[in-house]
């Protein structure tokens, strides 16, 4: 059976960190699942491996259309995650995943 996209990201992401199944992107996954099967995701990590920004889209726009909602991650010493924040501070999908480092999260 074929590999959702979200699934493919997931192992990406956790064959770059080297760690297995982390719980993080175990969570994200889940997440991205529920009810909204039809959303394209897409994760930059951070040095560690660690998910930093998470975005989701519909299907087929483009990094550079502002057609996305973006997550960005803050973790503790340990590393663990403390927050979730939203670009803009809203769930809205009128981001660009492009400008993700540049946006403004709260």
């Amino acid at each position: 059976m074929a590999r959702s996209g979200i699934d493919a990201i997931g192992d990406t992401a956790d064959a770059a960190s080297g760690s297995g199944d982390r719980s993080l992107v175990a969570l994200l996954k889940q997440l991205a699942d529920v009810g909204e099967p039809t959303r394209q995701v897409r994760f930059e990590n951070n040095a560690a491996g660690d998910p930093l920004y998470m975005g989701e889209a519909p299907p087929g726009a483009a990094a550079t259309a502002a057609a996305w909602r973006i997550r960005k991650f803050t973790y503790d010493a340990f590393p663990s995650p403390v927050t979730m924040l939203w670009a803009g501070g809203d769930l809205a999908f009128t981001k660009v995943w492009n400008d993700r480092a540049a946006l403004t999260y709260s």
